[in-house]
């Protein structure tokens, strides 16, 4: 969001349960809005510190829709951040995600208005072909200029031999050439590892493989039987995902608790103060929308006062 000197984006897919804002690294401002348990869709809005001052209120609609009204000097605008349903889904979700963009309708007309969609249209194969691992290279070892002379010469070698190309197929030229730099930084830099939740044991792990082999087999049924079969295991095997990554994460945090304390007991205060700020990270400042007694979520500052008086 910096490094593309963005005020204000919209994100879907975020897959936070609840809705709420918080603070993130920088002072940006979060404001979410998802399911109560499920961690599917979602839909947020992120604002930068620069911006943050010109919110006058928020409002999560559901999942897949959320509102920020922003006072601006010449003007004031309306964002609206809405994630549609697929082709795939049923009917009854695509009434509801349409009925509740009437959303438009109440905005001051002295509103610019601005709607930030994400139209998915992928078909059940699409979407099961966009589950496939994406492999990120290890860019960072270029930064040793052995290696980075090693990657240009395999690099030089490798186009040498692609000097034959056939100029009217653009194509296959861009194909041969894209091939050519995954597979030398694969060969020459090696493949990215990604950080892995380090509290799951072993268990856990066979239980996340088993619910994946479940999920790929409703992706590729078309039979309405196997298909609510298959439901059925793949809520059952879900639970039991999430149970015990619940007790896996207990037993860490007990684990860390403990050498906090033995830590302190022995006045290395350097390793308290390491395992408290590893703690702290996965909990977030975040601020829950005020209700008021007929259940309207308020989320302008002034109402929200108001309600405290």
């Amino acid at each position: 969001m910096y490094k593309y000197n963005l005020d204000i984006l919209g994100v879907s897919e975020c897959r936070w349960t609840g809705s709420g804002s918080t603070k993130a690294k920088g002072h940006s401002t979060i404001l979410f809005s998802g399911r109560e348990n499920s961690h599917t869709s979602g839909v947020t809005i992120i604002i930068s510190k620069a911006r943050n001052n010109s919110l006058l209120e928020w409002e999560p609609i559901s999942d897949r829709l959320i509102t920020a009204r922003f006072n601006y000097s010449h003007c004031k605008l309306s964002i609206i951040q809405c994630y549609a349903t697929t082709n795939d889904a049923d009917e009854d979700d695509k009434d509801t995600c349409y009925e509740q963009q009437s959303t438009i309708a109440k905005i001051p007309q002295h509103y610019i208005i601005l709607v930030m969609p994400k139209l998915d249209l992928s078909t059940q194969m699409q979407a099961a072909a966009s589950k496939q691992i994406r492999q990120r290279l290890n860019i960072h070892q270029l930064k040793s200029p052995v290696v980075k002379n090693q990657f240009i010469l395999e690099i030089q070698n490798r186009f040498s031999a692609l000097e034959d190309l056939d100029q009217q197929d653009v194509k296959s030229n861009w194909d041969n050439i894209k091939n050519t730099y995954v597979e030398t930084g694969k060969k020459v830099l090696g493949v990215k590892a990604s950080k892995s939740k380090e509290w799951l044991c072993p268990h856990t792990w066979k239980l996340i493989d088993e619910r994946k082999e479940i999920k790929n087999k409703l992706l590729n049924t078309k039979s309405q039987r196997l298909l609510d079969q298959l439901n059925e295991l793949y809520r059952n095997e879900n639970k039991q995902v999430k149970k015990s990554a619940r007790n896996d994460r207990r037993n860490f945090l007990n684990q860390k608790a403990a050498r906090a304390e033995q830590a302190a007991q022995r006045g290395d205060l350097s390793a308290v103060y390491k395992i408290t700020k590893e703690l702290r990270k996965s909990n977030a400042n975040q601020s829950i929308p005020v209700k008021d007694k007929d259940g309207k979520t308020i989320s302008s500052e002034h109402g929200q006062a108001e309600i405290w008086v």
